[in-house]
């Protein structure tokens, strides 16, 4: 007899959208499948290989149906789980088969000659078969790895290599992910899948056909100051290829693409364009966790060894000549750390994501501002001359520097222009003269000139005129305990004994070794000497300033550090107001803000979003533009 219940809508979706994958169980559709033929499912589940082929010679007489090939697909995917966790004596290259034989059935499910793909967008089974697919590509790629680095630590892909696992051969196709041109090879291939993070908000992704992996790659550490981040987003495809159905779950061969997400935004596959999968967070939370960067930017900032010495632009993609560059900049014994959110951000965007590349500099801050900005300018201007000796690309030009704290200070000496009005008006040094040779030491220390490309900047929290925290007796206190560079002090001393007799007063002031929170004082003639500086023509500044008191009074607020007199620069083009502490650029409102400013900016220079599409059919592939 029938009998009828009442359920509710959270079992009648988990009962239609569980799987194996999902719950370990077969779906709902593969057990229909199973019983309209029946097949008893626990007898199935035993003799998964037997049970496949019966499903695949009831239909060799008949037209092969779509509820069939995904029924195979699921009970391919469940083989090859139940083969990978218990593997046979060590060998993995029969559970690397038996995924291939999974990606093969979903993909035939797919995208079988004649049928529509678009036609079933909204079907559960496809989102499930599509599901199959992507993880089958994944752990087949990921053992494929593990055997090769076993034999090969400088391994790297390379497009036509053909290799022989069990009895399948797998071509390699396109290699659209290249290695850092510092790599010593692929170190490993990590899932972006298995990753969950805490500390970042969000993570974003692109659903789509294909793996979604970290590459890592192995880097070697040198002083250089240009660095590619040896985790690079990944997205693998397995093709396969056949004129009619029974070719395509037949064949044995297989052809592997490797694209990157943000170059590849689509494949074109059997005529039908297919989004393509990415994972936009996983290599940059990977980079992050595995870093340690908090950890050295203290080292750094008290001067213990195995400290950065220098400043280094630590690139967050391949370079992309197409796109534009966003160069951000911490503060005070911050690092990279200090930006998760914000670059987070930015690359979940797609709008941004299209037309921004994103280099951050990291710095040893405990050097005094004028130093550090000179570190800073020399990084910088060495990483364009190396990506783009002409300063021809994209890349060169509109860039946009973004600053927090004290590194929003750097930003600004970065985009201003009158020097030559400091060395008159204060030091009556005008070019040419004697004085002018004789303090020739203090050249460094006062080269503030705009950074060629530079159009656009944006201050976050900035202390335009100084602190005056920094004299208080937790500023004086962290400042006795940070040491400098012994190579700086005795370059330093030079200086000093250089400019006694012109200026003794300032040779004494070098003497006692300022750092960056003695400089950071508001009585500082330093900031004197940059307030007579003006932002270059041509550059647009905006600022964020963070008010952690909404009752007190704009103009008398202050950031717990840094005062809103101090953070206010006339002649912007936007000002904001936070109500939050001095680490306003992990609130909310600030990276809406700048997510605006980017936007902006990119639209009025005319970015375009780039188009890639790939197209895939009978083992050929070309770009379309």
């Amino acid at each position: 007899m029938v009998k009828v219940q009442d359920t509710n809508p959270q079992h009648y979706l988990a009962a239609r959208r569980g799987d194996i994958l999902s719950t370990g169980e077969l779906s709902h559709a593969t057990r229909s499948t199973l019983f309209a033929r029946e097949i008893s499912r626990s007898k199935c589940e035993h003799d998964l290989p037997r049970c496949i082929q019966r499903l695949l010679n009831e239909e060799q007489s008949v037209a092969v149906s779509d509820e069939m090939l995904a029924a195979v697909a699921e009970l391919a995917t469940a083989e090859a789980i139940r083969l990978d966790t218990v593997p046979v004596a060590g060998d993995s290259s029969q559970a690397v088969a038996r995924f291939f034989a999974a990606a093969r059935y979903s993909y035939a499910y797919l995208f079988r000659p004649g049928r529509v793909t678009a036609g079933r967008s909204l079907e559960v089974r496809q989102t499930q078969v599509r599901d199959y697919y992507n993880y089958a590509t994944e752990r087949a790629v990921q053992m494929l790895f593990g055997r090769v680095h076993a034999t090969d630590k400088t391994y790297i892909p390379r497009t036509g290599v053909v290799r022989e696992v069990a009895n399948w051969v797998l071509t390699n196709g396109e290699v659209q992910v290249r290695a850092p041109w510092h790599a010593t090879g692929l170190e490993a291939v990590v899932p972006a899948s298995s990753l969950q993070f805490d500390g970042l908000r969000n993570v974003y992704r692109r659903d789509g056909i294909g793996a979604e992996l970290v590459a890592v790659w192995s880097l070697p550490r040198d002083e250089s100051v240009s660095v590619e981040i040896a985790y690079h987003p990944t997205t693998v495809l397995l093709s396969f290829d056949g004129a009619s159905d029974q070719e395509l779950l037949q064949t044995s061969r297989a052809r592997l693409d490797i694209y990157d997400p943000y170059q590849q935004r689509a494949v074109r596959i059997q005529g039908e364009e297919v989004a393509l999968a990415g994972n936009f967070t996983g290599a940059y939370g990977l980079w992050l966790a595995r870093s340690k960067f908090n950890a050295e930017a203290l080292r750094t900032l008290f001067g213990r060894r195995e400290a950065l010495d220098h400043a280094e632009v630590l690139m967050m993609q391949p370079y992309d000549p197409t796109r534009l560059t966003v160069v951000l900049i911490h503060g005070l014994g911050a690092s990279p750390d200090s930006w998760v959110n914000v670059a987070n951000e930015i690359l979940g965007d797609e709008r941004l994501r299209n037309r921004y590349q994103i280099w951050q500099v990291f710095y040893p801050s405990n050097l005094p501002v004028a130093i550090s900005q000179r570190e800073v300018r020399q990084a910088l201007e060495q990483t364009f001359a190396r990506v783009d000796p002409g300063q021809v690309n994209d890349a060169s030009h509109h860039i946009v520097l973004v600053g927090h704290s004290m590194g929003g200070i750097i930003s600004r000496l970065l985009v201003s222009t009158g020097s030559e009005r400091i060395w008159e008006e204060r030091y009556q040094a005008p070019a040419g003269s004697e004085r002018r040779q004789s303090l020739a030491r203090l050249e460094p220390y006062l080269d503030f000139r705009p950074l060629p490309g530079v159009d656009c900047a944006v201050f976050l929290a900035t202390p335009h005129a100084g602190t005056p925290y920094a004299h208080h007796w937790l500023g004086r206190r962290i400042a006795s305990l940070i040491h400098l560079p012994a190579t700086l002090v005795a370059n330093v001393d030079r200086d000093a004994d250089a400019i006694e007799g012109e200026l003794p007063e300032v040779a004494q002031m070098l003497r006692r070794h300022p750092n960056a929170i003695n400089l950071l004082d508001s009585s500082d003639p330093f900031f004197e000497i940059i307030g007579k500086l003006d932002i270059a023509p041509g550059v647009t500044y905006h600022q964020i300033i963070a008010r952690k008191d909404s009752r007190v009074p704009v103009e008398d607020s202050d950031d717990g550090y840094v005062p809103y007199r101090s953070a206010y620069l006339p002649g912007a083009a936007s000002t904001l107001v936070v109500e939050s502490g001095h680490r306003v650029q992990l609130k909310a409102p600030a990276i809406l803000e700048l997510r605006r400013i980017l936007l902006l900016h990119a639209a009025a220079n005319h970015v375009l979003e780039p188009l890639a599409v790939a197209s895939i059919k009978g083992g050929g592939q070309e770009e379309l533009k």
